[in-house]
């Protein structure tokens, strides 16, 4: 496994520009030491009788059968118009330009 040194943890704390104090440092390099251990873990399981999973929302008997798919076929919708024919999402805007919703310029 490797060790995550407080040297380490600095440098990766340097590298996303943050500010740690001594004891945020003594924390985190706990706490990456630990992340790391888990990975260990998972990493010592043996998965060479398992197959690749194909399919993340749908078990293999799933997606060999002739079932419905785990997700639905795209379809077009027409848009919710209001009364005066513009889009209804439109009414919860607070502002409304040219039949768009309207925000402040940011720059």
């Amino acid at each position: 496994m490797a060790e995550i040194s407080e040297a380490l943890t600095r440098r990766v704390a340097e590298l996303a520009r943050l500010r740690l104090s001594q004891a945020e440092v003594t924390q985190f390099t706990g706490q990456l030491q630990q992340i790391l251990s888990y990975v260990d873990q998972i990493q010592a399981v043996d998965v060479t009788d398992v197959e690749p999973l194909i399919y993340p929302n749908a078990s293999r008997e799933a997606a060999d059968s002739s079932r419905e798919p785990a997700f639905r076929a795209d379809r077009v919708v027409e848009p919710r118009n209001a009364a005066d024919g513009s889009p209804k999402v439109l009414e919860a805007a607070p502002e409304i330009h040219e039949g768009a919703f309207q925000v402040p310029q940011i720059v």
